[in-house]
C-alpha cells in the first residue's frame, strides 16, 4: 500500500502533546508529481514516570531525591482502507 503515501496531517493538540514539532512528507502522486504532505510526522518529549527516588533516613524524611523519566517519541498516522494505523518510535 505504501504507508508514507497514506499518511494523514496530524493537528495541533489532538494527536502530539507537549513541546511539538511537526515534519512534512514529501512524495508523488500517481502522475508522478511531487506531492507535499503536511505535518505528517511529529516529535515530542513526554513524562514516562519516576526513573528512581531515594530517601536518606539518616537524615531523616526530609532529605528526598526523586527523578522523573522523559521519552522521545516520534509518531504518525496513516490509514489503510478501512483501517487507522498510529506507528510510535520511543527513544529513552
Amino acid at each position: 500500500y505504501g504507508l508514507g503515501m497514506l499518511s494523514n496531517s496530524l493537528q495541533l493538540g489532538c494527536d502530539c502533546l507537549g513541546e511539538i514539532r511537526y515534519f512534512s512528507g514529501y512524495g508523488i502522486n500517481s502522475k508522478g508529481e511531487a506531492r507535499v504532505m503536511p505535518n505528517v510526522v511529529c516529535t515530542h518529549e513526554e513524562d514516562f514516570g519516576v526513573l528512581w527516588k531515594h530517601t536518606d533516613w539518616r537524615f531523616g524524611d526530609s532529605y528526598v531525591e526523586s527523578r522523573r523519566s522523559r521519552r522521545f517519541v516520534i509518531s504518525m498516522f496513516t490509514t489503510v482502507g478501512n483501517y487507522e494505523y498510529g506507528l510510535y518510535y520511543y527513544f529513552y
